[in-house]
């Protein structure tokens, strides 16, 4: 079967699966193969080679040794390889790595895996994937075909199975998250301050809440970051671990008046000295370590929270806290997401809950 296009000058044909062009030169029948497979897709890429052709040849333009005309070739490469590669592309963070390379071990361990990537269809693609939906809910299931999506996305694949597979997923709608109340974020600081055990992470607290900071980079934040008038936010503590933050990407937080006030009593506090200061923990736990996670969690701000009887959300609402606050307060979506080196749109899609509850009008 063979296709022309409007001039019916060059045609595109497919012999033995295999597409190529089929056109006269000076009453001289010439022929170039396009190096792909026969199908929908890339039918549409070989008719705009032909009429590329076409368009020279009317002009007197037509390279005659056809090499412009020839698609750049790349190396086949296996779809295991080709997401591998993509992994080290992308350089992400040790707590998202974990979801790439878990979908790299399914791909080794699967035929797929061994497959070239360029021929991939869905029915081939929706086979691996049934093989790792398991129990995982809609949402992360949709992920993890986003992530494969993403990689052919990268690697300009010509056709993308796994983001058709992904469109077809129907995930119900996430609760948006509930932040603390203006009084409850006075309530839980003050609580901290006067209580007898905890009293040490009222500042670490109090920090949280004013910026917004995931809690890793408060963590890991030392006083070398912290200048006059910004805090450099470019490192987190996950698992023990520092690194780099969740997107590998840095900022800056101005410090306001209550900010310098915080961070001055804290320097007093923990008797910094500028010999000393540089790589001391800005909010060390009470042994001089890394505040543990898990453990300030299930102690400490649980218990603070219970004694106050306000319903338990965990550390980091902190975070959805201040952007919904800073989003009710007027400041510019696009400021938070500069302090909170987030996208404008996951910051909407994730972490905006409503501060003051609407209210239905008395019709009666």
């Amino acid at each position: 079967m063979s296709t022309k296009n409007a001039k019916n000058t060059v045609a595109v044909e497919a012999v033995e699966g295999r597409l190529r062009l089929r056109f006269r030169v000076n009453g001289s029948q010439r022929s170039l193969a396009v190096g792909l497979h026969d199908s929908k897709e890339n039918r549409i890429r070989a008719s705009l080679i032909a009429r590329q052709i076409d368009v020279d040849l009317l002009s007197g333009s037509c390279d005659h040794t056809l090499e412009k005309y020839r698609p750049t070739a790349k190396a086949p490469v296996s779809v295991a390889n080709l997401f591998e590669q993509f992994i080290q592309a992308r350089e992400v963070a040790s707590t998202t790595l974990d979801k790439y390379r878990a979908i790299l071990n399914q791909l080794q361990a699967h035929t797929v895996g061994s497959k070239q990537a360029q021929t991939i269809g869905v029915a081939t693609a929706k086979a691996f994937a049934e093989t790792i939906r398991g129990d995982l809910s809609d949402r992360v299931y949709k992920e993890r075909l986003g992530l494969l999506a993403a990689c052919w996305n990268w690697s300009k694949q010509p056709i993308n199975p796994w983001k058709t597979l992904q469109q077809r997923i129907r995930v119900p709608p996430k609760r948006k998250p509930n932040p603390f109340t203006k009084n409850e974020i006075i309530a839980i600081v003050n609580a901290f301050k006067c209580d007898r055990y905890y009293s040490h992470y009222a500042p670490f607290v109090e920090f949280l809440f004013l910026t917004g900071c995931r809690t890793g980079e408060a963590r890991a934040l030392r006083w070398g970051s912290v200048s006059k008038d910004a805090i450099w936010i470019g490192e987190s503590i996950s698992k023990g671990q520092r690194k780099g933050t969740k997107t590998n990407r840095d900022r800056y937080i101005p410090i306001n008046d209550r900010l310098r006030s915080l961070l001055d009593g804290q320097q007093f506090r923990l008797s910094i000295t500028a010999d000393s200061m540089p790589d001391r923990l800005v909010f060390p736990s009470p042994t001089g370590l890394p505040i543990d996670e898990h453990n300030f969690a299930n102690r400490a701000w649980r218990n603070v929270l219970a004694k106050l009887a306000i319903p338990y959300r965990r550390p980091y609402l902190t975070r959805s806290t201040f952007i919904s606050h800073a989003l009710e307060s007027g400041m510019s979506p696009v400021s938070i997401a500069a302090l909170t080196g987030h996208a404008v749109r996951v910051l909407y899609e994730s972490y905006v809950g409503t501060v003051t509850q609407p209210q239905i009008p008395d019709l009666f």
